[in-house]
């Protein structure tokens, strides 16, 4: 039967690189300033602002999926390494 190695340090390591990563795309001030006056240009660059908005935080929620996932796999494949520790050693 073929070997699976898992490292989980280097799960552990990905894990704590994302979260650092999160933090850092949170910390961004995300509020476009406000505008005085008006015009095309102005309510343009105001969608842009917004547009990257959305972004900043749709990739922080790519992240916490991300990262949500990874400690998913690293808590199923420490839960099954277990049962079949304990099962070899009945």
């Amino acid at each position: 039967m073929a070997e699976i190695n898992i490292k989980i340090k280097e799960i552990d390591n990905a894990i704590q690189s994302l979260k650092s990563l999160q933090k850092e795309c949170n910390g961004f001030k995300t509020t476009p300033p406000s505008t005085v006056g008006g015009g095309k240009t102005v309510s343009e660059l105001e969608e842009l602002a917004n547009v990257y908005k959305n972004i900043n935080n749709d990739f922080s929620l790519l992240l916490s999926n991300t990262i949500s996932f990874l400690q998913n796999v690293k808590n199923s494949y420490v839960s099954s390494d277990q049962k079949a520790a304990n099962k070899i050693l009945k």
